[in-house]
C-alpha cells in the first residue's frame, strides 16, 4: 500500500510539473511576441510625434523638406499607408492658402475627402483641414487637398486631439490597399503656434492650433514586421478592439508560420491552452489572445508513465520479496 501510494503520488506530481513547464513556456513565448509588437506599435506612433516636433521647431516647412524628413522612415518602417501634414485653414485665409500651395503643386484645391476624382471643392466651412503634404507621394497624390474634416471618424479624432493637446489614435477602420481591404488606424498629433506668433485682427483671432501631423497605418503590416525576424514558435495571435466582451471586433489575426493548414479550424475553440494580454496603441486598448497550434506545447507524459510503471514494478518485487 505504501509503495503504490508513493508511486501514484510521484506520477501525479510529475504530470503537474510537466503541465506547469509547458504552460510557462507557452506564456513566455506569447509574452515575448506581444512585447515585440507593443514596441513596434510605439515606434510607429513615435514617427508621427517626430513629424509634429519637426513642424514645431520650424516656422516654415516646404514640400521638399517634408519629403526629405520622412524619406528614411518610409524606407525602414513597415505598415505606413500615408504620412501627412494637415494645416488648419480659416475660411478668411482660404484663398491665400490655396494660392501659396499652388506654387509647389499647381492643381491644388481644397476638396471633400471622398470626392477627388470628381474634383468637387469642399463646401464653405469656418475651418478647413486640407492635406498639404503627403508621403509616399505616388500612391497617395490623389489625396492632396482632401479636407480631412469631411470624414466623421477623422473629424472627431482631430477635435479630440486639439482639445486634449495630445496624440490621438482612432479605433480600427477599414483601409484600401493593393491586396484588398485591411484594418488600420489613423494617428493625429496637434501642432500649435508659438505664443509669439499669435496675432489678432478686427474679425478673428488666428487659432493657436497650426495643424496636425497625421499617420495612417496598416495594423497587420506592423505586427508582421515586428515578428518577421523572430523564430516561429507555433503560436497564433488574435488582436481585438477592447470593447465589451459581447461585441469585440477582430482587428487582425497572425497565423503561425509552422501551421501546415494556414486556416485554423474549430481546434481553437476547443483549445484549453490560451493566453490573454492587453496592449496599448496610444489611447486605444487592444486585447491580444494567443493560442498554440496542435503540434506545439503539448504535455509529454512519457516520463510520468515511466515513473508509474517503474514504481509499481519495484513495489511488486518488494512485495514478493517480503512475502517470501
Amino acid at each position: 500500500l505504501i509503495g503504490v501510494s508513493i508511486t501514484i503520488a510521484a506520477f501525479v506530481q510529475s504530470l503537474g510539473w510537466e503541465k506547469s513547464r509547458v504552460e510557462i513556456a507557452f506564456h513566455e513565448a506569447s509574452q515575448d511576441r506581444i512585447l515585440l509588437i507593443q514596441r513596434e506599435i510605439e515606434n510607429s506612433l513615435g514617427i508621427i510625434q517626430d513629424i509634429a516636433s519637426f513642424f514645431e521647431a520650424s516656422e516654415i516647412v516646404d514640400r521638399r523638406e517634408f519629403r526629405k524628413f520622412v524619406g528614411p522612415v518610409l524606407k525602414n518602417r513597415a505598415g505606413i499607408k500615408a504620412l501627412q501634414w494637415v494645416p488648419v485653414v480659416l475660411d478668411d485665409d482660404k484663398f491665400a492658402f490655396i494660392k501659396e500651395a499652388q506654387k509647389s503643386f499647381p492643381p491644388f484645391k481644397i476638396i471633400d475627402g471622398e470626392s477627388f476624382e470628381k474634383q468637387i471643392e469642399s463646401p464653405k466651412r469656418p475651418i478647413y483641414y486640407p492635406i498639404l503634404y503627403i508621403q509616399p507621394y505616388q500612391s497617395n497624390k490623389t489625396q492632396l487637398g482632401s479636407n480631412m474634416d469631411a470624414s466623421p471618424i477623422v473629424s472627431i479624432l482631430l477635435n479630440k486631439a486639439e482639445l486634449t493637446r495630445t496624440m490621438q489614435v482612432s479605433s480600427g477602420i477599414s483601409l484600401t490597399s493593393k491586396t484588398g481591404e485591411k484594418k488600420g488606424i489613423v494617428v493625429a498629433v496637434p501642432v500649435y503656434f508659438k505664443k509669439t506668433k499669435l496675432k489678432e485682427t478686427s474679425t478673428h483671432t488666428i487659432p493657436r492650433i497650426r495643424g496636425f501631423a497625421i499617420g495612417i497605418f496598416y495594423i497587420g503590416d506592423i505586427i508582421e514586421y515586428a515578428l518577421e525576424n523572430l523564430r516561429s514558435g507555433g503560436i497564433d495571435l488574435y488582436f481585438y478592439q477592447n470593447h465589451s466582451n459581447a461585441d469585440k471586433e477582430l482587428l487582425y489575426s497572425h497565423r503561425s508560420r509552422l501551421r501546415k493548414n494556414h486556416e485554423p479550424n474549430s481546434e481553437i475553440m476547443n483549445l484549453n491552452k490560451a493566453y490573454s494580454q492587453h496592449i496599448s496603441a496610444g489611447n486605444q486598448k487592444w486585447e491580444v489572445k494567443s493560442h498554440p497550434i496542435i503540434e506545439k506545447f503539448n504535455i509529454k507524459t512519457m516520463n510520468s508513465w515511466i515513473i508509474l510503471s517503474g514504481g509499481l514494478a519495484i513495489t511488486f518485487l518488494l512485495t514478493i520479496y517480503l512475502s517470501t
